[in-house]
């Protein structure tokens, strides 16, 4: 039976999926800094669920990048990594949709709780800016041993914050997570009636962020 966590359509993802679109659209994420493209700007999508963000992001890059001649160096790397909570049931269902995606070659389902260490290359701390190299292979944390140890240029959250409990570690996964300086996070959200708004909004006060 559906728990419509994780299994549902909310109006958060397709409001997200919108304004990637609109942002794309507008040139809102032209290049990544450093003489480096669009094609080479990373996403990750916090607490994916069945990752419709991350799935319509991927038809957008893949379609532009179909059209773009001559191909760019690096071609086929992953540009969007779609993530969910270690030992849940929707990894399964992620990597299932993935599977059958006309640009999966862009993809990467990756498994991650939010609040763990992140950390990219060895010896850099969390709170170190990470490197846009290759990782080390002894590197520790999500972004060494999942994403190449390099930290992504936007992080999406899509109906992650209608339980405050869970809001600083979330938060901790964002900041962690976020290239520095001009990394940016989207995050989208409704009201479920489990707590009062206020609570919802606080993950927005700027003295926690």
């Amino acid at each position: 039976s559906s728990t419509a966590h994780g299994d549902a359509i909310w109006a958060a993802s397709v409001s997200a999926a919108l304004h990637v679109r609109a942002a794309l659209a507008e040139g809102r994420w032209p290049d990544a800094g450093g003489g480096r493209g669009l094609a080479d700007v990373r996403f990750l999508e916090l607490g994916a669920g069945i990752g419709i963000p991350s799935l319509f992001l991927a038809h957008a890059l893949g379609d532009a990048a179909s059209h773009a001649r001559p191909a760019r160096p690096g071609a086929g790397e992953k540009q969007i990594f779609v993530s969910d909570i270690r030992a849940y049931h929707n990894l399964k269902q992620l990597l299932r949709s993935v599977s059958r995606h006309p640009h999966r070659a862009l993809i990467k389902v990756v498994p991650h709780t939010w609040g763990e260490a992140c950390s990219g290359r060895e010896g850099e701390s969390d709170d170190e800016p990470a490197g846009q190299g290759p990782a080390s292979p002894r590197g520790s944390g999500f972004i060494a041993a999942e994403c190449g140890g390099r930290r992504f240029d936007v992080v999406l959250a899509s109906d992650c914050i209608y339980n405050p409990a869970y809001h600083d570690a979330l938060l901790q996964s964002i900041a962690r997570a976020l290239a520095r300086p001009s990394g940016r996070a989207v995050v989208t959200f409704s009201l479920h009636a489990n707590t009062a708004p206020a609570n919802v909004y606080a993950f927005f006060d700027a003295e926690r962020l």
